[in-house]
């Protein structure tokens, strides 16, 4: 969810969609919470909060067991990705392609596909 949340936040307020991208890194998790290994090189889908008795940690319920299988998911990487591919501005149309940065630091995204500075 925090990656809808980031891209609307680039709509409103770009500074804070920066934030929100750089608190949702799992370089931030990984800084942050260095003793819990699944949510740095990947994750799953929901962590626990930072007031909760065990913060940044996932569930744990029978039906659903995220702690048997912690990086099964690949909304993590998609989502991030997805992230900053909003930021830079890129939105799809049937026939055209617009690239409108959301804010005004200077960045440079380069993938197999498009390169933007």
């Amino acid at each position: 969810m925090n990656f809808l949340l980031t891209w609307a936040y680039s709509y409103y307020d770009p500074d804070k969609a920066i934030h929100s991208v750089i608190k949702n890194s799992m370089t931030n998790k990984a800084s942050v919470y260095p003793e819990i290994w699944y949510g740095i090189w990947s994750g799953l889908d929901s962590y626990n909060a930072c007031y909760s008795k065990y913060p940044s940690e996932t569930f744990n319920h029978p039906i659903t067991p995220q702690l048997d299988f912690p990086i099964m998911n690949m909304n993590l990487h998609a989502n991030f990705l997805s992230s900053i591919l909003k930021l830079t501005g890129i939105e799809a149309e049937y026939e055209c392609l617009y690239i409108i940065p959301k804010f005004d630091k200077n960045f440079l995204l380069t993938t197999n596909l498009i390169s933007i500075e």
